[in-house]
């Protein structure tokens, strides 16, 4: 059997496995072959929602909340573009807003693929919690908790998110509306927000804070939303309309293409992972280990794929020279630190089974966080060569793992 797993920005992977060998190849939804036209296509026929310009006027002051990671995002905005230039909506009416975060991403200008006119006029700008009168108080929620947004979203006329659906650790599921908060709220906001996921709980459960997310977005009047399923290699799906009727199709699709149920652990779990936008993150790469971890038998092998090179954050820094992973989840959990949920995710994985990883990070830095570095393709090969049972998922930071039971099902 022979596989093509890409994974980083450039990197393929040929795998040729033995006859004999039980490997399983989960290689996520297909992508679309021309994702403008998808775009575009959605917003003209949205889920229970008119057209996209039919709810717009010329000389409306339009925000999108727009998603950093999106996958595929300068095909998505030159799509939406075109519809709000057709609607009437000048370049200089549209603002791009994105969120913070707590973790430190590159920031890609995501104009980049719009005509150079337009791009000039049009505004873009990264959300600024802790800046003098950035934010605006909303209302107040069900739970008592004052909710405050980016004055930016106060002050529009049409606000559009824009956001990749999926799942998430803290909110079992994420979609455009999780853009709002904490992203775009206020410091306060980021405090209440930050946890170290749930890993008992299944995506569909409910999550206080999701609650408050599909509240902030309801009080703010945001009825309309796009989302997008990520492919491994770039877009699998686009949705627009009601926030509600996208997000409930959209689950069904990710349950589809990205759930990995398995009825019992596996020996070997390989995971790739090639970045949504920009160079690859410790939060994808905790995802992805997070993946593998769920699947990977007590003691077996977990061997990622990627171009990891960013700096460590300080979470991942207080599990280097441990004694073993385990030691550092208290500290972990003691100190919160703003990279809790990878330096979390990657601490579980090399606490469970053998990490082997792929990267550009330096040896010694992989060996002090108790992974074991391969230095090129061949490794892996020669590494995986005679793995007799064995599950490789491509795009692991988009999947989410479970094992089930037969008799439970039927119950």
């Amino acid at each position: 059997m022979e596989l093509r797993i890409e994974y980083g920005t450039t990197g393929q992977l040929t795998l040729e496995t033995g006859a004999d060998a039980d490997v399983q190849w989960k290689p996520g939804p297909a992508a679309l072959a021309r994702p403008i036209d998808a775009v575009r296509e959605a917003l003209a026929a949205p889920l229970e929602y008119p057209a996209l310009a039919a709810a717009l006027v010329p000389g409306d002051r339009v925000v999108m909340a727009l998603d950093p990671g999106l996958p595929g995002l300068a095909d998505v905005l030159t799509g939406i573009w075109s519809v709000l230039a057709e609607a009437g909506i000048r370049p200089e009416d549209l603002l791009l807003l994105q969120p913070a975060s707590l973790t430190p991403r590159q920031s890609l200008d995501p104009r980049s693929a719009l005509p150079a006119e337009i791009r000039a006029a049009v505004g873009w700008q990264m959300h600024q919690p802790a800046a003098d009168n950035s934010t605006g108080y909303l209302a107040t929620s069900l739970s008592g908790e004052r909710v405050y947004l980016a004055r930016e979203l106060l002050d529009a006329d049409f606000v559009l998110p824009v956001g990749r659906l999926g799942f998430d650790p803290v909110l079992g599921y994420r979609g455009a509306a999780s853009l709002f908060y904490p992203g775009l709220s206020s410091p306060d906001a980021f405090v209440r927000a930050h946890g170290q996921g749930h890993s008992e709980l299944r995506p569909e459960d409910d999550r206080p804070l999701r609650q408050l997310i599909d509240e902030a977005a309801w009080l703010l009047g945001v009825q309309f939303g796009v989302q997008v399923i990520p492919s491994a290699t770039g877009i699998a799906a686009v949705l627009a309309g009601s926030l509600e009727a996208t997000i409930r199709e959209g689950r069904r699709q990710l349950d589809i293409g990205w759930r990995i149920t398995q009825h019992e652990r596996r020996e070997t779990v390989l995971v790739s992972v090639r970045p949504a936008a920009g160079p690859t993150t410790w939060d994808e790469v905790g995802a992805a280990l997070e993946v593998a971890r769920k699947l990977v038998t007590r003691g077996g092998r977990i061997v990622l794929l990627t171009d990891l090179e960013a700096t460590p954050g300080p979470g991942v820094e207080m599990v280097r020279n441990r004694r073993s992973p385990s030691d550092a989840l208290q500290p972990l959990r003691r100190e919160s630190p703003p990279d809790l949920v990878p330096a979390t995710q990657w601490t579980q994985a090399a606490d469970w089974a053998s990490l082997y990883l792929l990267s550009r990070l330096e040896s010694n830095l992989a060996e002090d966080l108790f992974a074991i570095p391969l230095e090129n393709e061949r490794e892996v090969q020669r590494l995986l060569g005679g793995a007799e049972d064995c599950l490789a998922i491509a795009g692991a930071q988009f999947a989410y793992g479970e094992i089930t039971d037969d008799e439970e099902e039927e119950e």
